[in-house]
């Protein structure tokens, strides 16, 4: 388990970047949903390994990892169907200013 919570630092880092982006963006013109579809498959495949094995350390890694993808992939459609922009920085959108 101390392996799991030890690789979920550089784990998050890597994969929380997108997901703020995703979020503060006013604009998600050029993400991949091809990535962001294989980074949710990619996560389930070391799960299904990690609960075969079974190693608790990559459990761990694996679901939460797996669960920011999730984040992703699903912020992304709802940012494509007409979800807006949050805690942008500068000035809002339509602010005129």
């Amino acid at each position: 388990a101390g392996y799991g919570l030890a690789a979920l630092v550089p784990a998050l880092i890597a994969n929380a970047g997108q997901g703020i982006a995703l979020v503060r963006s006013p604009v998600v013109v050029g993400v991949a949903p091809g990535f962001l579809l294989i980074q949710v498959v990619n996560q389930a495949l070391w799960l299904v390994w990690a609960l075969l094995v079974p190693d608790q350390g990559t459990q761990i890694t694996a679901v939460v990892t797996g669960l920011v993808a999730v984040f992703n992939l699903a912020w992304w459609l709802l940012r494509r169907a007409g979800l807006p922009a949050f805690f942008t920085s500068g000035q809002a959108e339509g602010s005129g200013a």
